[in-house]
């Protein structure tokens, strides 16, 4: 058995408070940098390693980054925050585990992710590029114009081919992910106004289409393929023409209040002349008509497969009357709407 070694413990103990101390005299520093508004970028490098430097001390042999180190490591730290926000909001290139999620997940857990996590995704997104990293605004917005034409692009070039319902919408929140990225990309007073509209259009509008495929699914039918919604006008007019009114909104046709998130986001990348950004999304939002369309063909000019109705759950109807609802209420009169993303952004 070996001997007991009693001097090893207590070096250990006071090595490991030692780092707690510098971890919170570090995170003191830090905090005191961010309140006094100094970031890691150009003058406000020698700024941000005189605070640590100073709470840290020589003592504990900690030094700091200078020049073009710093901003190396800011661009650094840059990539990899981008990296993951570009997964959560399913833009290219992370955007591949999203069809598969979509359609593997039960209907109406795909509709939670579709709606609350895109949202919570870009409610982080914006307070991370518009507060912390907008100094660094030079070196990402080239990036994020790039991946918001190619998330727009792809998005609705791979939902042309599906022939499944669930990935087609898949592959549409794809779409809306790179509409949505114009408004950092624009950083102004209206771009930023049209994110949270334009998250609030896509909550209501999409949570009504997963509604209606979620009423489709029934005993030995999952509901999920264009073909199942054959002459569903003919089978349940309510439900048809209530996915109409939803496709329209995604698509961006007036009055719905697809046309009203999509106009700001235009409008922004116009007010702030990114005018080849803005043709792209005019022309995805051409493209995305034609599997929209394609949908109101299957349910209004088909015949039905089945002759039997919906069963629609109390829940399912509330989901689709408060969607719609909402869905022409910011169409028709989108001001108390507007008003309130300004109150919110504190414009």
């Amino acid at each position: 058995m070996a001997p007991d070694k009693p001097g090893v413990a207590v070096p250990l103990l006071d090595l490991k408070a030692q780092f707690a101390d510098i971890r919170e005299e570090v995170l003191a520093a830090v905090e005191r940098v961010f309140e006094s508004q100094h970031f890691i970028l150009g003058p406000e490098v020698a700024a941000f390693e005189k605070e640590v430097c100073q709470y840290v001390g020589a003592e504990h042999g900690i030094g700091c980054a200078s020049g073009s180190d710093a901003l190396l490591l800011a661009l650094m730290a840059l990539g990899t925050v981008a990296a993951g926000m570009f997964f959560k909001i399913a833009a290219v290139p992370f955007h591949q585990w999203t069809p598969d999620a979509y359609e593997g997940a039960p209907t109406s857990i795909t509709a939670y992710m579709s709606v609350a996590v895109k949202a919570a995704s870009f409610a982080m997104m914006v307070r991370l590029f518009m507060l912390a990293l907008f100094p660094l605004r030079p070196h990402w917005l080239v990036i994020m114009s790039i991946v918001s034409a190619l998330t727009m692009t792809v998005g609705n070039i791979a939902a042309i081919t599906q022939s499944n319902v669930k990935r087609l919408l898949a592959y549409s929140s794809i779409s809306h992910a790179g509409y949505i990225l114009l408004g950092l990309i624009a950083a102004n007073e209206t771009g930023m106004v049209a994110i949270p509209m334009y998250l609030l259009v896509y909550t209501f509008t999409n949570l009504g289409a997963w509604a209606i495929v979620v009423a489709l699914r029934r005993k030995d039918v999952i509901g999920e393929h264009i073909d199942e919604m054959s002459g569903l006008f003919f089978r349940h007019p309510v439900s048809a023409l209530l996915m109409l009114v939803f496709l329209l909104s995604l698509a961006g046709i007036p009055p719905t209040a697809g046309f009203i998130g999509k106009y700001f986001l235009f409008a922004a990348v116009i007010e702030t002349h990114h005018n080849v950004l803005a043709v792209i999304a005019v022309l995805n939002a051409a493209i995305s008509m034609y599997f929209y369309l394609r949908i109101v063909v299957t349910m209004f000019m088909r015949e039905p497969t089945e002759k039997t109705g919906l069963d629609l759950s109390p829940g399912v109807m509330a989901v689709m009357a408060i969607s719609f609802v909402f869905t022409m209420w910011i169409g028709l009169y989108p001001e108390p709407f507007i008003a309130m993303a300004r109150h919110a952004l504190g414009l």
